[in-house]
């Protein structure tokens, strides 16, 4: 047996112990000092495969189809029954088809009664004789929707996004394999009430129900109305439209015109959208907003706009609605309340503002949150935006001071694009307000309210990204329920 002076039993105890760890360990142990942790190596992922190349046949319609109207296919991708006498009726014999539609109606059912039929009945009490304007709506993607129930007689809707038109679809087996794909892109817009880009991006990839195209031609034809034409149009720089030629490159902004009826007696109404870039740059060189000024005095609506008129890259597309509209609909991802001078504009504040959700950080804004506490905001019993619940969502009601007394230019609508009218009656270009700038950067701890200068410090400013489809949401917001799957 070893016998040990009493002073050396600790110096033997932790050499014991050093011998039994690792290396790394030990070391930390006598020196105190780890050595530096490096990082895993990251093996980057590799990028999804891009999709196959539709065969010619995918973009010819079937035998039965090739007489059918655009308005008999719109009917078809809502999963709507045909009009009488339509070449599609066999469809509705389609088991594919019948899952289709009763899943499109049970959605139906849900949204207009817990959501549409308040918001038109909302309308009818608050957007006083806005009937025959037309109705701007930026960051919209295809999002008809909620344009005709805030907005249900405009005569023009005109709608931008980043998300790609696609093509004008035909009927045929392989559109009758991507309906499930169709019903998955518009599922968040049901539920929740805006698109969430990442499901975007993947839901309309190369199909054939590829782009915005077939979700705007559902949302018209379950809005009850009938499609007379739709167009594949592009837009100059100086704002001309024209009709797309397959023989010609495409060149500009790739859009869609599409006309359209509510019933009998009713006027004809038209939809424009547009993907295309509106951050400062992209409207400089598009033409957007040149197109866009022809139409004169309007409506406007911001709904999860992403916060992207907070910021001083959107700055022409702000002023724009400011100069342009009388009546705004916002949440408050729209433009911010500092904007809107008391002198010309009226605020009306509806629900409760909550402040922005935790991916939008900075976008908190002391003058709303004051209007809220001191305006004494009306409930509301329906929910749209980031909020969409409907116990925290908040609306704006901005009323221009001398709405309906301005010259109006209401161009005719007809069976063609439209084309900018001379110069000498189109409305003068926006100038950009560079004195203007963007609320607090902190959204934890907010400054209080000094002067609409103190507020609208700047924010670093947005980039022209994928922010202005839709952002990407936590997952908890996807499974939430009354979903339309």
């Amino acid at each position: 047996m070893l016998y040990l002076p009493r002073f050396l039993i600790p110096v033997a105890a932790a050499a014991v112990l050093v011998a039994a760890m690792p290396a790394a360990q030990a070391q930390f142990f006598i020196f105190n000092d780890p050595p530096p942790r490096r990082p895993p190596a990251r093996v980057p992922s590799a990028p999804p495969p891009a999709p196959a190349p539709l065969p010619p046949q995918a973009l010819i319609s079937a035998p039965f189809a090739e007489n059918a109207t655009i308005n008999d296919i719109a009917r078809f991708l809502a999963g709507l029954p045909p009009v009488a006498d339509s070449p599609l009726e066999r469809v509705t014999r389609d088991p594919a088809w019948q899952k289709h539609a009763a899943s499109f109606d049970n959605s139906w059912r849900q949204l207009e009664t817990q959501r549409l039929s308040k918001i038109r009945a909302w309308s009818a009490a608050h957007l006083k004789d806005r009937a025959g304007m037309p109705m701007y709506y930026m960051f919209s993607g295809p999002d008809f929707l909620y344009a005709d129930a805030f907005y249900p007689d405009a005569s023009t809707y005109i709608l931008s996004g980043l998300e790609p038109v696609g093509r004008i679809p035909v009927v045929n087996e392989f559109t009758r394999g991507a309906l499930g794909n169709l019903r998955a892109s518009m599922a968040s817009s049901i539920s929740l009430s805006f698109f969430i880009t990442k499901n975007m991006k993947q839901q309309l990839r190369e199909s054939a129900l590829s782009g915005t195209l077939p979700i705007l031609l559902v949302y018209i034809a379950r809005a009850g109305k009938t499609i007379d034409d739709v167009t594949l149009v592009t837009l100059s720089p100086d704002g001309t439209v024209s009709p797309v030629e397959r023989s010609a490159p495409q060149r500009g902004a790739q859009g869609v015109k599409i006309t359209f009826h509510g019933g009998a007696g009713k006027p004809k109404q038209t939809l424009y959208y547009f993907s295309t870039d509106v951050s400062d740059s992209g409207v400089r060189a598009s033409g957007f907003l040149k197109f866009a000024e022809s139409f004169g005095p309007g409506n406007a609506l911001f709904k999860a706009a992403s916060y992207l008129p907070h910021s001083g890259n959107f700055t022409q597309v702000r002023d724009f609605i400011l100069n342009q509209a009388e009546y705004v609909v916002q949440d408050d991802s729209g433009i911010p309340v500092v904007h809107f001078k008391p002198e010309q504009w009226t605020l009306q504040p509806f629900g409760r503002y909550l402040g922005p959700i935790a991916i939008f950080p900075g976008r908190f804004q002391n003058r709303l949150a004051d209007l809220y506490e001191r305006g004494k905001p009306k409930p509301l019993d329906w929910g749209m935006g980031y909020r969409w619940r409907t116990n925290e969502s908040n609306v704006l009601l901005a009323v221009r001071k001398d709405a309906g007394t301005r010259q109006q230019l209401r161009p005719a609508i007809s069976g063609t694009p439209a084309v900018k009218p001379p110069a000498e009656s189109a409305a003068p270009a926006m100038p950009v307000k560079a004195d203007i700038a963007a609320p607090s950067t902190t959204a934890s701890t907010p400054a209080m309210p000094q002067a609409v200068s103190a507020e609208a410090s700047a924010l670093p400013a947005a980039q022209p990204s994928d922010l202005q489809a839709k952002p990407v949401l936590p997952d908890a917001a996807a499974q939430q329920p009354a979903s339309a799957q």
